[in-house]
């Protein structure tokens, strides 16, 4: 009798302790789920984050990258470089350049324009610097430039421009335009144009007026 309920309290002890463990096999802990759960929320949280960051990194260099290109489209509209005519004479011109910019500029192009048309008619061929020639300009230097033509301008009028003076142009005055082409720190090439009154003394042209 005794060994008979030995045996039924065994058998009671060890299906509770079975019962128990198949509970904590088949049911979930709600506690560890919410801590699970936090800790998923948390890890995606921080990726966000992470990925907000890169993106608005990316657009604050993005804006950054845009703004420089405006200021440098600004400035070389407006590039801070003169070039007045000095003195020209069939086989001998020269000129004065002013860089006031903080680049770099090399001159590879001169040539000389009609200025009292609205349309191009040049006056000269474009001329570009010989071999022996340093058509470099410092920032914020300038220089006199000397090149020679082939065409003279004063025989280039004479034969667009249809006047009664037979010594035409000697002794008028007239607008040429000086188109200089430049390349900037080795890399970007503009064109600029200047419009300067020039006085025809046969075949030598001086500046005229201030």
């Amino acid at each position: 009798m005794g060994a008979v309920l030995l045996g039924a309290v065994v058998g009671a002890i060890v299906s509770a302790i079975v019962t128990v463990y198949l509970q904590k096999r088949v049911m979930r802990d709600p506690a560890g789920e919410v801590t699970a759960l936090r800790k998923q929320l948390q890890e995606h949280a921080s990726s966000f984050e992470k990925q907000v960051a890169a993106v608005s990194e990316q657009f604050a260099e993005f804006k950054q990258s845009v703004e420089t290109k405006e200021r440098e489209q600004a400035e070389f509209e407006h590039f801070p470089l003169a070039f007045t005519l000095q003195q020209g004479s069939p086989g001998s011109y020269n000129g004065t350049v002013r860089n006031e910019s903080k680049h770099k500029v090399s001159v590879e192009i001169i040539q000389i324009l009609r200025g009292d048309t609205n349309h191009e008619s040049p006056l000269t061929e474009a001329v570009k610097p010989r071999k022996a020639d340093e058509w470099m300009l410092e920032p914020g230097t300038g220089k006199s430039f000397f090149w020679a033509p082939q065409n003279d301008p004063a025989s280039m009028l004479r034969s667009l421009v249809n006047s009664p003076d037979p010594n035409f142009p000697s002794g008028s005055v007239i607008p040429i335009v000086l188109v200089l082409t430049v390349r900037v720190d080795g890399n970007r090439v503009i064109t600029k144009r200047y419009i300067q009154q020039v006085c025809f003394q046969g075949n030598q042209i001086l500046p005229w007026g201030p």
